[in-house]
């Protein structure tokens, strides 16, 4: 199964986006495994006072998945420095039609 990072806005409206990225992840668990960071971070990172550390782990975490899906229209910061970083990294971006591009990859 593609294991898959979830690039969605966090700040801002943070209950919101929250619960926004933990509905995408239940309904797409049958079609890959979703790494969402925002979703447990802040379990034991203050991202207020430690974004460095959490942009870390989150990077560590993107490293490691097959694909980053990319979740609403607008690009927030941290969203842009991880998507820089997966095209370093050589990790393929996905956007619209992404389930279609999902099923060829390895399952």
């Amino acid at each position: 199964m593609t294991v898959v990072y979830v690039c969605a806005p966090y700040s801002g409206d943070v209950e919101r986006n929250v619960e926004r990225i933990r509905r995408w992840c239940h309904l797409n668990r049958k079609l890959c495994v979703p790494v969402a960071p925002q979703l447990f971070l802040d379990r034991y990172i203050s991202e207020e006072e430690e974004r460095l550390v959490a942009m870390m782990h989150s990077i560590v975490l993107m490293g490691r998945c097959d694909a980053v899906v990319v979740l609403g229209r607008k690009i927030t910061e941290g969203m842009g420095m991880e998507l820089e970083l997966a095209k370093v990294f050589k990790i393929p971006i996905l956007r619209r039609g992404w389930r279609e591009r999902l099923g060829r990859r390895k399952s």
